[in-house]
């Protein structure tokens, strides 16, 4: 018996839509395929859907993970072609400057100075950006220590492009510092995001009842991250 022609549908996860095609044949179990051209999904012919949503949900962080992992080696759009960059959720001119190397973030504009090339102006962005996240997530995050019930074990920044944050088994807590370009609100929405899974290592009700109690007006947040996160840095 012929396959059917793929189809084209989305998950609702945690973090977001996820796309997702679906091909049917005469397989005998579900297979899934993670690619730079998104998750494939083989199933057999009779297989009832709500089986392989129910899979997909279970698999959900999983697939994520790898899906950051191939953005992470996706080619970075060239900085020339970029004339602002977000900070704290307002969007700055970039002004290039001579002068020793060095990146200043300043109210109304960002300044790169004493770049050699684009490459040079993108490693200077990218180091500056990631020391004042690396402060100012830190100090976030412990704005939570009298409200949070199991602390992390560390913290640590990432690099992915899209998966703003995550929380091992083991307590450590990871934050893109990327997510750098959001209010402090939405940052603060993704700190209890992650602690809540110290709590509750899913996405269940019961994580989150305990999202809401370490950040209230979360919902709004996530609705703020959905609608800009393309205006995170993808340098």
């Amino acid at each position: 018996m012929a396959g059917a022609r793929p189809s084209s549908h989305q998950l609702a996860t945690a973090r977001g839509p996820l796309d997702y095609t679906l091909a049917r044949s005469a397989r005998k179990t579900i297979g899934l395929r993670v690619s730079p051209a998104g998750v494939e999904v083989r199933a057999p012919l009779r297989l009832p859907h709500a089986e392989i949503v129910a899979l997909l949900n279970q698999r959900a962080d999983w697939l994520w993970k790898h899906l950051d992992r191939l953005s992470a080696l996706a080619p970075a759009p060239q900085l020339a072609a970029l004339q602002q960059l977000w900070l704290l959720g307002r969007p700055l001119p970039i002004v290039r400057e001579a002068g020793p190397p060095g990146v200043s973030l300043e109210p109304e504009r960002v300044c790169v100075r004493g770049a050699r090339d684009d490459a040079h102006a993108a490693q200077l962005l990218k180091q500056r950006y990631q020391a004042m996240a690396r402060r100012l997530f830190a100090e976030r995050l412990q704005g939570f220590a009298g409200r949070w019930r199991t602390p992390p074990s560390a913290f640590k920044l990432s690099p992915a492009r899209a998966r703003w944050g995550s929380c091992t088994h083991d307590g450590v807590i990871r934050l893109s510092w990327r997510l750098l370009f959001a209010p402090l609100p939405v940052i603060d929405y993704v700190l209890a995001h992650e602690l809540a899974h110290r709590i509750e290592m899913n996405h269940s009700s019961r994580f989150w009842v305990e999202v809401a109690r370490l950040c209230p007006d979360w919902a709004a947040q996530r609705a703020w991250l959905r609608q800009y996160g393309q205006h995170a840095p993808q340098w």
